[in-house]
């Protein structure tokens, strides 16, 4: 008996220490750290996005983020050659990321992300922001940069909502126009503080110890460690915070179809290597959210990210890449005329409110040759 009180309190001390080291742990990175010189980066992750990569880190260096690291994932396109003309660009980079991609990792993105945090941490940057090539920070205000942004937040984690972009009629069109409208994602996507230790993190967010989380706007975001991505919208639903992540998720028709065929990173999904199986559909109906911005403020961005294109030549790349990103759209009706009947759940998901002609025609087809009309 009394082995086994003895057992008891030292077990009882083990915890009281485990818990007192967490919190003296979290008073020094949470309190002090914390207040240090802001310096941000982006982690992002890049298959085949030749055609869009040159825009996307025009925008988010126009806005003051200091550093742009880029994972280059399984591709083909003509990424290599933009890596080669940005070399002399300090601000960003370019890393090999099949590494990560191999059958031994469940979540190869997670995985970057993990290995970014300690490594911003350790290169002295005071937030790492994960985002993909889909994904632009954008502010209200265009004269206004990331810095200024998080200042005016006290909190660990600082949470931007998904703004999803559904009026891009044309192929290939500027991620900003004079009016945008789109509906409200119901994920955020988060600028975290490097001082935090994550006991969760996925690509939206990250779940740590008494971290504080907050939105742009500076108003408290609660998370819980089952749910630390999602946000529930109330009558808010088309108000928009002062900064936000615009999600160009659906693009134009054509290039919607095409990149659904990019295939998401998990393993152990089926067909998950082949098809965005995560996409519910093309634009919805109605737009909840709509945003104009300041014209001399546009003007003024425009011309930095033409000056950047121009400075790089980098427009030569844009106009390189178009076609293969057309090239996809053509693989995925090939793909929808010989797959076997376990993709029609997923056709059906993928390819609602798609109204190219030669993608239905496809998919009638399918459905036809299965006995599935």
């Amino acid at each position: 008996m009394k082995n086994i009180k003895k057992l008891l309190k030292i077990n009882n001390l083990r915890v009281f220490f485990h818990r007192f080291g967490r919190e003296l742990e979290w008073f020094y990175t949470h309190r002090l750290i914390r207040r240090r010189h802001l310096k941000v980066k982006i982690v992002a992750i890049a298959k085949n996005e030749a055609c869009y990569l040159p825009e996307w880190l025009a925008h988010h260096l126009s806005f003051g983020f200091d550093h742009i690291s880029v994972y280059v994932n399984n591709t083909d396109d003509n990424t290599e050659q933009i890596s080669a003309k940005l070399a002399s660009n300090d601000k960003v980079e370019f890393l090999n990321g099949d590494v990560f991609f191999k059958p031994s990792i469940d979540a190869p993105q997670v995985e970057i992300y993990r290995h970014e945090l300690k490594r911003s941490r350790e290169q002295k940057f005071s937030h790492v922001f994960f985002l993909d090539i889909d994904e632009f920070w954008t502010p209200k205000n265009l004269d206004s940069n990331i810095h200024q942004h998080l200042q005016n937040v006290d909190a660990d984690v600082v949470c931007f909502e998904w703004v999803n972009r559904c009026n891009e009629n044309e192929s290939f069109l500027p991620a900003l126009q004079s009016n945008i409208e789109g509906v409200k994602g119901n994920h955020v996507k988060s600028a975290v503080g490097t001082h935090v230790i994550p006991e969760a993190i996925n690509p939206h967010n990250v779940y740590a110890y008494k971290a504080k989380y907050s939105l742009a706007d500076g108003s408290n975001f609660s998370v819980a460690r089952d749910n630390y991505a999602k946000i529930r919208y109330g009558k808010d639903i088309s108000d928009v915070k002062p900064s936000f992540v615009l999600h160009r998720m659906y693009r134009s028709q054509e290039e919607y179809v095409a990149l659904l065929l990019r295939g998401r990173p998990i393993q152990n999904r089926q067909f998950a290597d082949i098809l965005k199986t995560n996409r519910g559909g093309y634009v919805p109906r109605y737009a909840s959210v709509k945003l104009r911005f300041e014209k001399g403020q546009l003007e003024r961005y425009r011309s930095n990210l033409e000056k950047f294109l121009v400075q790089y030549d980098l427009l030569v790349e844009i106009e390189t890449a178009k076609p293969f990103v057309q090239q996809k759209r053509k693989e995925l009706i090939e793909l929808i005329n010989s797959a076997p009947k376990e993709l029609a759940p997923i056709f059906k998901k993928i390819l609602n409110r798609v109204t190219l002609s030669d993608v239905v025609d496809a998919h009638e087809h399918f459905k036809k040759r299965h006995d599935l009309l």
